[in-house]
């Protein structure tokens, strides 16, 4: 455990021994946080952190004293990893195909003090292992993108944007007015009147602890029976990764934080999707569907029924769908668009060249990876 120190704030740099060490150093966190990221939060960090997290992951806390209290101001997982041709050591906020967002959960009431107290304790630091931090799959919009500029600059230290790319997401009103075009709404309700008239069909939401544990499980099912079980990457598969899996979905639903929505013929579900709920916002973080069924959509149709239900849901306030910048099932489906970017800060005595070389090489990394996916789909 590492510690960096200034007038009653602490920088906690290490790594708990356990999900249940974690669980209580977040404990007592004011909610809600500036920026909503529930991947950095119970139930979902903990048991990330003992069952994906391989011994790699480390917590970074900044926490503040107030009298005899020591209050949790802003924290995020990382790992330590190398970025470029010269092999920089940079510490990344976790995100993963998991859990793709990386902004830190930051204090609600008070961000821009919390982000500008980070930022002077790291121009002070001179850590030997750690060049940069590179906050990932940060939303370029959040509080924590916008204060972490501001503060850099004021710290003297160096903060730069990079790898920016965008995904589809949700909003109360959408930009123009309807998720879906009036031609392809016209062709879903075709192929489900098709379906329908071979047999019983209905979508079906669970939220129940126990409803939520079955649906699981018949979620895996649908998984494992196509394409990802025959590349062996289901979560069924990854005995490992579906312990985490199975452990998140049900603790969130415990809570109330989790729904299984469902396409079902016949009673037997054909596609199935999980959402988190965090502080207003969705999350459709795993989908699956019976590629027996592929003609009639049964994935477009599911995430086409659940968008109604998430503009009829009174707490409703966003949606990030967590899909890739070329997402062909979300981005035809949700209209607005949310931009994402890396925010590297760099330390030490070369700091502003060393963020500089870093966001050159993950906006390298960034092209090559999209044109990447775009000779595979050509094939």
């Amino acid at each position: 455990m590492a510690t960096i120190a200034s007038s009653g704030w602490e920088l906690e740099v290490g790594e708990p021994a356990t999900g249940e060490e974690l669980t209580a150093l977040l404990a007592g966190r004011p909610l809600p946080p500036a920026d909503d990221n529930p991947f950095f939060e119970p139930p979902f960090l903990p048991a990330a952190f003992e069952r994906v997290g391989g011994g790699r992951v480390r917590v970074a806390s900044l926490r503040e004293t107030v009298g005899e209290d020591r209050q949790l101001r802003l924290h995020f997982p990382f790992t330590r990893e190398r970025i470029g041709f010269a092999g920089t050591p940079v510490w990344r906020s976790w995100s993963h195909p998991l859990a793709p967002l990386g902004v830190p959960i930051v204090d609600g009431e008070e961000p821009a003090e919390a982000i500008g107290m980070l930022a002077q304790l790291l121009a002070d630091w001179d850590a030997k292992d750690c060049a940069a931090l590179v906050f990932a799959d940060v939303p370029v919009e959040s509080q924590f993108a916008r204060h972490m500029q501001a503060a850099a600059a004021r710290a003297d230290l160096a903060c730069v944007l990079c790898g920016r790319y965008e995904r589809a997401q949700l909003l109360p009103d959408p930009t123009d007015g309807t998720p879906i075009g009036a031609k392809k709404g016209r062709e879903l309700r075709r192929q489900l009147r098709k379906l329908a008239r071979k047999g019983d069909l209905e979508f079906e939401t669970v939220d129940r602890f126990d409803d939520v544990l079955v649906r699981f499980e018949e979620f895996l099912l649908i998984e494992v029976g196509g394409w990802k079980g025959r590349r062996g990457t289901s979560m069924h598969n990854l005995k490992r990764t579906a312990a985490f899996a199975r452990q998140t979905v049900t603790d969130l639903a415990g809570v109330g934080r989790c729904q299984i929505h469902s396409l079902r013929f016949d009673g037997r579900a054909i596609a199935a999707l999980i959402v988190f709920w965090s502080n207003g916002h969705a999350y459709p973080w795993k989908i699956a569907y019976d590629e027996a069924y592929r003609s009639f959509s049964p994935g477009v149709q599911l995430i086409h029924h659940v968008t109604g239900l998430l503009l009829a849901d009174p707490r409703f306030e966003a949606a990030d769908s967590l899909a890739a910048a070329d997402s062909r099932l979300m981005n035809p489906l949700w209209p607005d668009r949310r931009q994402f970017a890396h925010v590297v800060v760099g330390l030490g005595a070369d700091r502003a060249d060393t963020a500089n070389s870093i966001a050159v090489a993950i906006d390298r990394k960034t092209r090559l990876r999209a044109w990447a996916k775009r000779m595979l789909r050509r094939r």
